[in-house]
């Protein structure tokens, strides 16, 4: 599995990151993964509103790309880019 995509998945999903902001942070962040790892005050500070950094925070914590992964595989689902 490539890591992007893993990351780009999990990315995927929280609802709030949709064609506007995760393009944007991902031109901010370089990748899916820095994304997924940044701190709260990088995601203020690369213009995600703070409430919904917070929330993506939890989410976050409370998510495993791994299995959202594992997931997409067993459904047979293609991620596109």
């Amino acid at each position: 599995m490539e890591g992007n995509l893993l990351f780009l998945a999990a990315l995927g999903s929280f609802s709030k990151f949709g064609p506007k902001r995760l393009p944007r942070l991902l031109g901010s962040f370089g990748s899916a993964e820095a994304v997924w790892r940044a701190p709260l005050l990088a995601l203020i500070k690369n213009g995600l509103e703070e409430n919904t950094a917070a929330e993506f925070i939890v989410h976050r914590d409370k998510t495993s790309p791994e299995k959202i992964w594992e997931q997409l595989q067993k459904e047979n689902v293609t991620l596109l880019t």
